[in-house]
């Protein structure tokens, strides 16, 4: 298919081992390396048309560019609060794929100023969340106490490289043998959390990631959620339905799609006439 424009890859991120099962493009040979000039090799040269790489995150790449516009988002993160900055820095059009427990699915956001859900809509908390530094803290099975969580918190905020004394303290805290976390020395905190903690690389690292070894994502899952978004860029038009949402620990359903309107309990950013106005003067749309 002949297309024209420009592409940006925006990702912080390097190639990690939980990547490598559900990333269709990715070798081996690829651990390790950053995923958005990796990403740039997988296209070939096409006339009018270029492909970019950013390594960074979203809020920091848009804070980069005064004014930011863009006419459409392909949103494949893994946090409610990613998807919420990507709302948040109001692109034209919204796609949105995801992967959970048994399931894939994408959302449609072609108009921030209609009746239907916006990205952040389908993300907005409900009740009380504990802080990021107490849910590592908690993780990890360090003591909750003030200085500790001083210390995760200093660490997470900064980036800090992890020392051998501190992964001894984790080790020693979590019941786990120091060789099982030495290769997260003199990376950041967050990494060990991320890989050893969610991405489950140490099994017996915690109790709930015991539990969860029946809810590794199937291999083909990601890339299903990547079909979707891709089928759903290449459409001449968006589908009037908010979400397709699969079970595909079931047969495939008639009608997987459905409409979704604001989430008004809470109020969600996209029902804030600030908001609303500079979408609009973005856009040239009438508010």
């Amino acid at each position: 298919m002949r297309c024209s424009g420009d592409l940006h890859i925006i990702d912080p991120e390097k190639v990690s081992d939980s990547n490598l099962q559900r990333y269709v493009m990715l070798k081996a040979g690829d651990l390790g390396k950053e995923k958005a000039p990796l990403a740039v090799t997988w296209f070939g040269e096409s006339k009018g048309f270029s492909v970019k790489e950013k390594v960074s995150d979203w809020a920091t790449h848009v804070a980069e560019v005064p004014g930011y516009r863009v006419d459409t988002v392909l949103s494949a993160v893994d946090t409610a609060a990613a998807r919420i900055q990507i709302q948040a820095s109001l692109p034209r059009v919204i796609f949105n794929a995801w992967t959970q427990k048994g399931e894939a699915g994408l959302s449609r956001h072609a108009d921030f100023l209609s009746s239907m859900a916006c990205l952040a809509c389908l993300y907005l908390p409900t009740g009380e969340l504990k802080n990021e530094d107490a849910l590592v803290l908690e993780a990890l099975k360090l003591p909750n106490d003030k200085p500790t969580l001083d210390q995760v918190r200093r660490r997470l905020q900064q980036n800090l490289p992890t020392d051998v004394e501190f992964l001894q303290r984790i080790a020693t805290a979590a019941g786990v043998a120091y060789e099982k976390l030495a290769g997260f020395e003199n990376r950041p905190l967050r990494d060990l959390y991320v890989d050893a903690v969610c991405g489950g690389q140490v099994m017996e690292f915690h109790k709930a990631a015991i539990q969860a070894r029946a809810e590794v994502p199937m291999g083909f899952q990601s890339a299903f959620a990547g079909l979707l978004i891709a089928a759903e860029l290449a459409r001449p038009a968006a589908l009037d339905e908010t979400v397709t949402q699969i079970d595909l620990m079931a047969p495939f359903p008639r009608r997987p799609s459905r409409l979704r309107a604001k989430t008004l309990k809470p109020h969600c950013l996209c029902a804030d006439q600030d908001f609303r106005d500079v979408y609009a003067e973005k856009y040239g749309i009438s508010s």
